[in-house]
């Protein structure tokens, strides 16, 4: 839960996920100039659920802050359909060109915020695997990063439209 460091008076420099760590293990009331920057934050992540409520998927980061608000947004179908995208693979629908081809490229570019540890990740087409892989290893910025796997033995599964699934594990602690 890195990502971009705000200063916080009386913190320092801190990521959404620290401040919100901060904040879910302070004993006795959360400092009024922490609450300030969390306050400001969730305001930015309930806009952006508002402007894309059936399409946004939070970063972990900003899901951890919206659980830490969980009790505010009551019954909020925004909120309850946010957290399923949040947990949910992602799924997709695969549609084979309308032309004869004999090659087929898997091509990925991958982007992650904070510090992910070894997290498994798995291209499935019909069920079958297509691609596995890891995270890269943390970095102090974004991470990005892009793989190409030549999927041409895979003839069968190409040759119709068929439903994709990128399974990428979420772990969400205080790592």
């Amino acid at each position: 839960m890195g990502g971009n460091l705000e200063n916080v008076a009386g913190y320092g420099q801190l990521s959404l996920g620290q401040a919100v760590h901060i904040a879910q293990n302070s004993e006795g009331g959360v400092d009024q100039r922490l609450a300030q920057f969390l306050e400001r934050r969730l305001a930015d992540v309930w806009a952006k659920l508002n402007a894309q409520p059936t399409s946004y998927i939070l970063p972990a980061d900003e899901f951890a802050l919206l659980n830490y608000y969980r009790p505010r947004f009551g019954d909020s179908s925004i909120v309850k359909d946010a957290t399923k995208r949040f947990w949910d693979n992602h799924k997709g629908q695969y549609h084979p060109p309308d032309c004869e081809f004999n090659r087929r490229i898997f091509i990925s570019t991958v982007t992650s915020a904070g510090n992910q540890f070894d997290r498994l990740a798995l291209a499935l087409s019909d069920d079958v695997e297509i691609f596995r892989t890891s995270m890269a290893e943390p970095t102090q910025d974004d991470m990005v990063w892009s793989f190409v796997k030549d999927v041409s033995s895979l003839t069968a599964p190409f040759g119709h439209p068929q439903r994709t699934i990128f399974d990428l594990g979420k772990l969400v602690d205080d790592t």
